[in-house]
């Protein structure tokens, strides 16, 4: 029986080689390894380089021939067990060193007793590698037994591990099909699971190779003592609401993880460790403990940005991350721009009641101009978050807004108007993205719906709601190349535009809506120019984002959409404006900084500008 142990790599057409790569230099002898072989693949070539390269790591250059020719005939064995490892069993290498002509003449280094005179030509050599793979091996019968008592353990089938009939006989393969059969077995509560002994059989006549895996489950073991360790100023009972699981429940490892995750998201914590017994206590319960690193609960911050319709603007911000002792998070911000200023204060209370459920209060002041309306109000909000799982959380609450409401676009008593709004915010997020900041691949969804009643003219109730998706598509790898796609429609039911307030009705256009339009220029208008709001909304954006640096990126984009007048969008009415652009991205450990530049598709000289500009913290979307 052989063990394969290492090894990993494509199967994939080539040309011929010899390929060189890799060489030597002062103050050793000057040479170059080649590689060479009939049948060798593009995928097995690259592999096989990446090991010898690997073997050579810091060595220091070969002082003369007779070292040159050692260290090629110590890689032979590695070379070997890499065909192995990619399933060539019958695989052979050889090296010999050969002398090239013509190199240059040097002075001696002093290094070779024949060397005396004090310019001689330099001679230069080639460590040559012959590699004959052979015939590639495949999967042939395959097995996973139970060692000892199963305690009602059903292992997974090969194929489900990854192990095919007929698939080439990897020791990748292997290798990660055990760690998955004993991943299994841990999650289904058998804390203590072992890995028995692996057998590997290859066949030489028939070329297949036989695998055998082995698991010892043990019994299905449950959670034992929780200990917290380095929790200075922090409840315990907040932390054991935190991490979802309780001493007697079934042990898991994912539950683990995701408890070191919701310490981690918590912004309690600037690190956390986890440790799970190896072995069960006197009640055979698994204990674990998490030793953890407070961060300062407090801590102030701000950041600024650039729009060319709205001009620069920015935002500051307090925040105390553990108020009471149970993790409460209290936020005070301020922000402001040209046409814009506000101020307000949030209280979080996470585990509210329960587990995977917050309370989240908070007050705002906001006063707003645009081309549309002037608005000043204020804002009182209580809401109810709740996690339905790691990506799905929804939320619902209450909301009272005393609004003053300028409608530029009205003559006569609706010009002025004062509104006293209590609303019902009802929404849903999902979030299958890689990455908060900058993601690659996945998608987000956000919808929202919010029933609104003027309680100073009860002809005044609408319902106003919206869902947005966003996708990320990643095309290439390295260099990363990523397609990002967003659309949203909204709508707005109960009661005809001009008796919405002019702050809650739709507009598009802008720096997060579409890029090019000037701000909230999207949509019908009125015989001046000014936007008049829509009871409906539909946008779309794609943006190609491409990263040949490490920090450096560039994107272009098309942005699309509109505001209509009717509560579905009427392209007979209003037809949908364009933006395209170009951009930079620069990756910083908070998000990408973003710079925009662009312009309207079909231009209308009165009211788009010839360009807009966007800087900003984060992707557009």
């Amino acid at each position: 029986a052989l063990l394969l142990l290492a090894g990993c790599g494509g199967i994939g057409p080539a040309p011929p080689l010899p390929v060189p790569f890799g060489a030597g230099g002062p103050p050793g002898i000057d040479y170059r390894v080649v590689l060479e072989g009939e049948g060798l693949t593009r995928a097995l070539a690259d592999r096989l380089r990446e090991v010898l390269e690997t073997a050579r790591g810091d060595l220091p250059p070969p002082p003369n021939r007779v070292v040159l020719l050692r260290r090629g005939q110590a890689d032979l064995d590695r070379l070997r067990a890499a065909l192995r490892a990619q399933g060539y069993y019958d695989g052979r290498a050889a090296v010999r060193l050969e002398e090239e002509t013509g190199a240059p003449p040097v002075a001696a280094e002093g290094a070779d007793r024949e060397e005396e005179t004090t310019a001689v030509p330099r001679a230069r050599y080639r460590l040559v590698f012959t590699v004959e793979p052979g015939p590639l091996y495949r999967f042939g019968r395959r097995r996973v037994t139970v060692v000892g008592p199963s305690y009602g353990f059903r292992p997974p089938s090969p194929g489900r591990l990854g192990l095919k009939e007929g698939k080439p006989a990897l020791a990748e393969r292997i290798l990660s099909a055990e760690a998955q059969l004993l991943r299994v077995a841990r999650n289904a509560g058998h804390g203590t699971a072992k890995l028995g002994r692996r057998r590997v059989v290859v066949d030489h006549r028939t070329r297949l190779v036989e695998v055998e895996l082995a698991i010892a489950p043990g019994p299905v073991r449950s959670f034992g003592a929780i200990r917290f360790e380095g929790a200075r100023g922090i409840e315990e009972e907040f932390l054991k609401r935190r991490i979802r699981f309780r001493p007697g429940d079934r042990f898991d490892p994912r539950r683990v993880a995701r408890a070191r995750s919701l310490l981690v998201s918590s912004g309690l914590f600037s690190a956390v460790q986890v440790t799970v017994a190896t072995e069960p206590d006197a009640t055979g319960a698994i204990p674990v403990t998490f030793r953890l690193t407070p961060r300062k609960p407090r801590s102030i911050g701000g950041a600024v940005g650039m729009h060319s319709d709205r001009g620069p603007g920015g935002r500051v911000f307090f925040q105390h991350r553990n108020l009471f002792g149970g993790g409460e998070n209290l936020r005070l911000e301020a922000r402001g721009n040209r046409d814009l200023a506000s101020a307000g204060a949030q209280l979080r209370v996470p585990e509210f009641l329960r587990p995977a459920q917050a309370l989240v209060v908070a007050a705002d002041y906001l006063d707003e101009r645009s081309d549309a309306f002037s608005s000043r109000s204020l804002a009182v909000t209580g809401t109810i978050e709740r996690e339905l799982d790691e990506r799905l959380k929804i939320g619902f609450g209450g909301r009272f807004r005393l609004a003053d409401v300028r409608d530029k676009t009205q003559d006569g008593p609706r010009r002025n108007e004062w509104f006293r709004l209590l609303s019902v915010p009802v929404s849903l997020s999902y979030d299958r993205s890689d990455s908060l900041f900058d993601p690659t691949q996945g998608t987000r969804i956000t919808a929202a719906a919010e029933p609104f009643q003027d309680l100073a003219d009860a002809g005044i109730r609408f319902l106003r709601a919206k869902y947005a998706q966003t996708v990320y598509l990643r095309l290439h790898r390295r260099p990363r190349l990523v397609l990002a796609l967003r659309g949203a429609y909204g709508t707005i039911l109960g009661v005809e535009r001009v008796r919405i307030p002019a702050d809650e009705r739709f507009y598009a256009g802008g720096g997060g809506s579409i890029r090019g339009i000037r701000f909230q220029m999207a949509g019908p208008r009125n015989a001046d120019g000014d936007p008049l709001g829509g009871r409906s909304l539909l946008e779309g954006s794609i943006e190609l984002r491409f990263r040949p640096f490490e920090k450096l990126g560039l994107v272009a984009f098309l942005d699309g959409g509109s505001a209509f007048t009717a509560v579905v969008p009427d392209f007979e009415e209003e037809t949908p404006r364009f933006g395209a652009g170009l951009g930079i991205r620069y990756a910083t450990p908070v998000g990408p900084l973003r710079v925009d530049i662009a312009r309207a598709l079909k231009r209308n000289a009165d009211v788009d500008d010839p360009f807009q500009l966007y800087i900003s913290l984060g992707q557009a979307f």
